[in-house]
């Protein structure tokens, strides 16, 4: 279980103010006309906390009209044949999976905060006086990124980028997730394909810190007998709904299931536009986790972890 403290965070009451100083600092004119020269298929990877954002990464670049898939690093390497291109999201630049994954592919990206640059061709995160994230659970390092990359989707579009993330930031800060119920042991998570990032920070967050038991339902897939779960549990299980563009299957989830759960978190973009949509609901799933590690007085930062199995695993560099 996580380590009980005072509702931490250092984390916490600092990430608005690093998201926005990131927004402010990086230099992303420079990290555009790296992102520009992806012009073919290209996979994407990612492990813990930036697998979400190599999630966010692939829908951008399927925006440009590429085909663009997203995938952890031991199936980017084995499973793989016929695309040459694979960007590497690692926020130290050192993952020793993406590593591996890259000398597999002939063309290759990274984006990463590691001060000193440590390649030919890469999405620099990294600013003059960046307050680090001392963290075991990334929320910074993973929202960081995935706004370099929103802003490059905005510029694309002819919006003024550097503002347009500004106000996304502010005004979701200013919500409150203090109405719901967060006291559920599990929590079954209904996810779509335009809210797959903010449902993997959900289940990374929560698997790694040990907040809330995460079970992951496609929508469409849950039609098919994973309602069994809920039912058999009635009352004991709480509803994390991450909806975007809303649809016909939307609706008729949320009217059926209701009865079968302790509670329903709601969590809702507030706009047309499916890229825009799955930052929001991203960051909406980072303060929903902050509330909920608040609500039962665990930390997100400072996990009791077993040092004898994640030490040695964290360090591992074998075979894939």
């Amino acid at each position: 279980m996580a380590h009980h403290s005072d509702p931490d965070s250092v984390t916490f009451n600092k990430l608005e103010s690093r998201l926005l100083d990131a927004n402010q600092k990086i230099d992303s004119e420079k990290n555009y006309k790296v992102l520009d020269t992806i012009n073919e298929p290209t996979v994407s990877v990612g492990t813990g906390g930036s697998y979400p954002t190599s999630i966010f990464g692939a829908k951008v670049l399927t925006e440009k009209g590429l085909i663009s898939l997203s995938m952890n690093p031991r199936d980017a390497i084995y499973n793989l044949q016929g695309i040459k291109n694979l960007i590497s999201y690692s926020w130290s630049g050192k993952s020793y999976g993406n590593q591996v994954a890259l000398n597999s592919y002939p063309k290759s990206i990274i984006v990463h905060a590691n001060e000193q640059i440590i390649h030919d061709k890469e999405v620099r995160l990294y600013y003059e006086g960046m307050d680090k994230e001392n963290s075991f659970i990334s929320e910074a390092t993973t929202l960081i990124p995935m706004g370099e990359l929103l802003k490059y989707y905005l510029q694309r579009k002819h919006l003024n980028e550097q503002e347009y993330l500004n106000s996304i930031i502010h005004q979701t800060f200013q919500e409150t997730n203090d109405n719901y119920d967060f006291n559920s042991k599990i929590f079954e998570i209904m996810t779509g394909d335009d809210t797959r990032v903010a449902a993997h920070i959900l289940e990374s967050t929560m698997t790694e810190s040990g907040i809330g038991i995460p079970l992951l339902h496609e929508k469409y897939d849950y039609c098919h007998g994973r309602s069994v779960t809920s039912s058999t549990n009635r009352g004991q299980h709480s509803l994390i709904y991450l909806l975007n563009q809303e649809t016909e299957l939307d609706k008729t989830l949320l009217e059926l299931v209701a009865h079968n759960y302790k509670s329903i978190i709601l969590l809702k973009s507030d706009t047309n536009d499916k890229i825009v949509g799955e930052y929001l609901l991203s960051l909406k799933a980072v303060l929903l986790c902050n509330h909920i590690s608040k609500n039962k007085k665990m930390s997100l930062s400072q996990v009791d972890y077993d040092p004898s199995v994640v030490k040695k695993l964290y360090r591992y560099k074998g075979e894939l």
